[in-house]
């Protein structure tokens, strides 16, 4: 049995690699994990490689900003040589539910970000994603990654607290 059905709510149901694959292989999509009046948070500290300024910034994504993150992030984890299902056997994804639900795509090489799929357990909603996060994190040293870690509910629940989508 599937824990999850298209169109209904994953009710108690953790983070977790079917749901993940399911997403990179199309059969789930990321906008039917949001709730649209609260959009996802999108945070961007992965490296920049040409050393010119970041065109996004951080925030709140909703409506066609969101549906264009989704696309880009869906295409990269469904990519068929460096996607998340050609990966699987190198154990890039981790998921859990401490210190809150996530599932974790480490990045390939280096300028590869890492990307953190943060999800909230909302009690009428179910699982709904909350936050992408993407972190340099290969090559840096694991204290640096852990600080990082740290830091990032605190950074989303202070982008939340000051930005909404409008109806």
């Amino acid at each position: 049995m599937h824990a999850f059905v298209l169109g209904l709510a994953l009710l108690g149901v953790a983070p977790n690699h079917s749901l993940m694959l399911s997403i990179a292989d199309g059969r789930l999509s990321m906008s039917q994990l949001v709730r649209p009046s609260a959009g996802v948070v999108y945070i961007d500290h992965g490296g920049n490689p040409s050393g010119m300024p970041r065109r996004d910034s951080d925030g709140v994504r909703c409506g066609a900003q969101l549906a264009a993150l989704f696309d880009h992030v869906q295409k990269k984890l469904a990519h068929p040589v460096i996607g998340l299902r050609a990966t699987y056997q190198e154990a890039r994804l981790v998921c859990g539910t401490s210190p809150y639900p996530t599932c974790i795509w480490r990045g390939g090489s280096e300028w590869d970000p890492t990307i953190h799929f943060v999800f909230r357990d909302d009690p009428v909603n179910g699982l709904v994603l909350r936050a992408i996060v993407l972190e340099d994190e290969l090559l840096v040293d694991p204290s640096i990654v852990a600080r990082n870690r740290r830091a990032i509910l605190p950074e989303i629940e202070k982008i939340e607290a000051t930005q909404r989508c409008t109806p």
